[in-house]
């Protein structure tokens, strides 16, 4: 499940999951954009939920990305899902 609402803002963050406190442990280095990415590469169905909160230029823009991480995947936008 994607938040329609802040994955923009996620994804263009620099912030550390540690930062968050989301780490696997002290070693994992990773950013929250490394994270989503991880997650939407891997995915068959993609949730993309408070489509209704954003607006139709960032629901293009989401879309778009998420069909660039993952062609095979079904992108399914939902309003209260």
């Amino acid at each position: 499940v994607v938040d329609g609402l802040n994955f923009l803002q996620d994804y263009q963050a620099a912030e550390s999951l540690a930062s968050r406190g989301e780490t696997l442990g002290e070693d994992d280095e990773r950013s929250i954009t490394d994270l989503l990415i991880e997650q939407i590469e891997f995915a068959d169905v993609i949730l993309i939920s408070k489509i209704d909160l954003i607006s139709s230029v960032e629901r293009l823009e989401l879309i778009a990305i998420l069909e660039r991480l993952n062609a095979q995947a079904e992108i399914i936008p939902m309003v209260m899902g």
